[in-house]
């Protein structure tokens, strides 16, 4: 997440950097355009013009990229908050499960002791019934 942040905020960044030189080269353009016109201007004005025109593509192609991938980040962003949110919904369930059944192990357990208590005293009664037997049969 971390990682797809920074990637944003460079993204944005460059973004930024890109849309100041687009400006940059507007105004160069433009403060040539203003340069009175004499016979040098006039045989230099096409050759900067041009390349002016051609830094300003390159500069709106690679503004487009960005843009393109900024979109591709955010996708990924996207998939990433809606895999996060599944994974905590399946963590809570399991947390859920897992306390509904240490409840049940603990009546489990109760139950057990409780089983264990009445057998114990069920051998008792029966350990007794035979001392009364045998004593019976004696007299």
């Amino acid at each position: 997440m971390d990682e797809i942040t920074g990637e944003r905020d460079e993204l944005r960044a460059t973004k930024e950097s890109l849309t100041l030189e687009m400006v940059s080269l507007k105004n160069m353009e433009t403060n040539q355009q203003r340069i009175p016109e004499n016979e040098d201007s006039m045989q230099a004005q096409p050759m900067c013009s041009h390349m002016l025109d051609e830094n300003c593509q390159d500069v709106e192609a690679e503004l487009l990229s960005l843009r393109n991938e900024k979109l591709n980040l955010e996708e990924k962003l996207f998939s990433l908050q809606q895999h996060t949110d599944m994974m905590t919904s399946e963590r809570d369930e399991l947390k859920a499960t897992l306390s509904h059944l240490q409840e049940e192990a603990l009546q489990n357990a109760t139950v057990h002791q409780e089983l264990l208590q009445k057998n114990e005293e069920l051998e008792q009664g029966q350990i007794s019934q035979k001392e009364e037997i045998s004593n019976l049969m004696k007299t």
